[in-house]
């Protein structure tokens, strides 16, 4: 059974946990019970998502859209409790919303900053294998233009 199972749900539970950084409590409930807040522990540590979900978390791309999901959450959130109750605004979730929009727009402009620098010295090097220079001075702007992309990762 608890192959069928892990079949069904593990990779389902993984991107839960690694793309959506929820908790094994919260994956067990949004699996409605097919598999235990235990089972969900058992499968992250022998899987290691602990690592995959940090390595998520420190890519911008990444950080970007957690960002836009938890900005889902909070606006169903918000939406939800205006139904419920319209004259009551909470001014601290709209100063979350505000935020996190904030925050993702500097990540998207980060890796925008990224890619043009990318491209930039793409094109750099091919200007610089038309050239007639001497090998190690090919070697030496070839060597600068890895040491500028390490700075920038």
């Amino acid at each position: 059974m608890a192959g069928r199972k892990e079949s069904a749900y593990y990779e389902e539970a993984r991107r839960l946990y690694v793309r959506e950084n929820k908790t094994a409590k919260q994956i067990a409930e949004l699996l409605q019970g097919e598999v235990s807040e235990n089972t969900v522990y058992q499968w992250a540590k022998k899987g290691e998502w602990g690592k995959e979900r940090a390595a998520a978390l420190n890519n911008p791309r990444d950080i970007a859209e957690w960002l836009r999901q938890t900005l889902n959450g909070q606006m169903e959130a918000l939406q939800a409790e205006a139904q419920r109750n319209p004259t009551v605004i909470n001014p601290g979730v709209y100063d979350a919303i505000y935020k996190t929009v904030l925050t993702i727009e500097k990540l998207e402009k980060s890796q925008d900053m990224r890619a043009a620098a990318i491209m930039v010295l793409d094109k750099y090097g091919e200007f610089l294998k038309s050239l007639d220079l001497a090998p190690g001075e090919l070697q030496m702007h070839s060597g600068r233009m890895r040491e500028f992309f390490r700075s920038i990762e």
